[in-house]
């Protein structure tokens, strides 16, 4: 019983039978933080051919670990780094770090999960859902992920660069990722950004996704003059610095599907445009039901409306500003470096309280807000803990 609860016990055992893979993957992850995928794209390209396209696993590794989604993009090491906190037990103080702005708004089946005893979002859109099942669980909002990457560049470099590219539009085309496809005509797409952008930037810099860099479209887009990067594995904790590089380094951003750099644009205050012309991505692991389906449709549909400017409306510029805090929490959720490290510390002490236990973590809780003796928490911990169960408005 003990070992089936505990995730600390639980994690060493999984981390034990996946030693060879994660071994793997930790060397692999390392080889991939030392390329500059900005700078040195082609040397990037050829390392993800060889040495991780060419794995039995393919794009599928990952490490086998408690926690595991909050490795993706290094969003939760980020928020450390940006918090000035090194902690080897990342993993366990934020369980559930969402990888990314959810459109479809999909159910959290984790929710479920032994050991998720806490959950981090971009934007307050799922809180319901994970309080609905455990109303002691705390859910921290955080705002958009983008704002706590550390520099890339030193500034020596990254004036270099904006100097060595002057005005600057980035281009992120919609991407492939394991098991999904995505559909658009290629060349008119090509046609369509060098018409668009050409005449007033002096780079098209293109964003390249590391399972896409084998895709002849790329090609195309290097012979007309764009200048490919990248931002590095999924895995690699360095992929949100670079993908903030790209971002500060240019004047407008694009694509022709949505996903996260949309609200990453907004957060560093880059105009954002979607080429009419949409791409279509088929996924058959995200088929949710009827109801999921419609809103996503609605949801991408209204994103085109109102991204499909440079020039947008007082109209468009509302809708822009209503999406940008519906799925990566507007600025309202943006956290200092000093909040950011309360929630750090506070997770903490929760978690040494309960002995690597969910039922004994939110058992910690209880005590907590009955005023027990289980952990002494300060005055913003105590703010921060309600707000995170949605108690906040009953103790004021």
């Amino acid at each position: 019983m003990y070992l089936r609860d505990n995730y600390y016990m639980r994690d060493f055992l999984r981390r034990l039978k996946n030693q060879s893979i994660n071994s793997k993957v930790d060397r692999l992850i390392y080889e991939c933080e030392q390329i500059d995928s900005i700078q040195d794209y082609q040397i990037f390209k050829k390392f993800v051919i060889e040495k991780i396209k060419s794995q039995p696993e393919n794009g599928m590794l990952t490490k086998k670990e408690f926690g595991s989604e909050g490795l993706l993009y290094g969003h939760r090491d980020a928020f450390f780094k940006y918090a000035g906190i090194e902690s080897g037990e990342q993993r366990f103080i934020f369980p559930y770090f969402e990888h990314g702005a959810d459109l479809r708004e999909k159910g959290i089946l984790s929710v479920q999960e032994q050991g998720n005893h806490s959950f981090v979002f971009q934007a307050p859109y799922k809180n319901e859902m994970v309080h609905r099942v455990r109303p002691m669980s705390p859910v921290y909002n955080i705002g958009p992920y983008i704002l706590y990457a550390k520099p890339y560049f030193n500034n020596e470099t990254y004036s270099f660069l904006k100097k060595k590219n002057g005005r600057t539009a980035l281009l992120f085309p919609a991407h492939t990722f394991e098991g999904a496809s995505v559909n658009f005509d290629k060349k008119k797409f090509v046609k369509d950004v060098f018409d668009k952008f050409r005449n007033q930037y002096d780079t098209i810099m293109v964003s390249v996704y590391w399972n896409d860099v084998d895709d002849p479209i790329y090609e195309i887009f290097e012979s007309e003059g764009a200048k490919l990067v990248s931002a590095g594995f999924r895995g690699d904790p360095n992929f949100i610095a670079r993908q903030r590089a790209m971002i500060d380094l240019s004047d407008v951003v694009a694509s022709n599907l949505t996903g996260s750099y949309i609200g990453y644009a907004m957060a560093l205050n880059k105009p954002f445009y979607m080429f009419s012309d949409r791409a279509t991505l088929t996924d058959a692991s995200n088929l949710g039901n009827n109801e999921e389906e419609r809103r996503y449709a609605l949801t991408i549909d209204s994103m085109f409306v109102a991204f499909s400017s440079l020039t947008p409306s007082d109209e468009q510029i509302e809708q822009q500003r209503g999406i940008f805090e519906k799925f990566w929490g507007g600025m309202k959720h943006f956290k200092t470096v000093e909040e950011a490290r309360i929630i750090i510390n506070l997770s903490s002490k929760l978690l040494n309280a309960c002995k690597g236990t969910t039922n004994g973590y939110e058992q910690v809780i209880k005590d907590t807000l009955k005023g027990g003796n289980k952990i002494n928490v300060s005055d913003n911990e105590m703010i921060i803990l309600l707000k995170s169960l949605n108690l906040d408005h009953k103790f004021q």
